[in-house]
């Protein structure tokens, strides 16, 4: 009978053998200007791979319209774009543009 067979291993497999976390990490800014853009990072790092995966998100307004952009680490770029001062009350225009490796098929 081994009692005490852990001993042997390191601090990381002891605490990440039985189970995954995620060490994740937001920043949020703003920009003080007319087009009042905001500026996101998004990050997460899984603990038993290592993997790190985030986007850089920009929110802000592009001739009086609003444009959101996300560029993923993926390699994806995806824009969305938002107008709805169109001459008519009520009227809103949605264009959605995506690009990069890890489209859906």
């Amino acid at each position: 009978m081994k009692q005490f067979g852990d001993l042997g291993k390191t601090a990381k497999k002891l605490l990440t053998d039985d189970y995954t976390s995620e060490t994740k990490v937001k920043i949020v800014t703003v920009a003080d200007s007319a087009a009042g853009a905001t500026y996101t990072i998004d990050t997460a790092q899984n603990s038993l791979t290592g993997a790190l995966g985030g986007e850089l998100s920009i929110k802000g307004k592009l001739f009086n319209q609003l444009v959101n952009s996300k560029l993923h680490s993926s390699g994806k770029v995806s824009t969305e774009v938002t107008m709805d001062k169109l001459g008519v009350d009520g009227l809103k225009l949605i264009l959605n543009a995506v690009t990069g490796v890890g489209l859906p098929n």
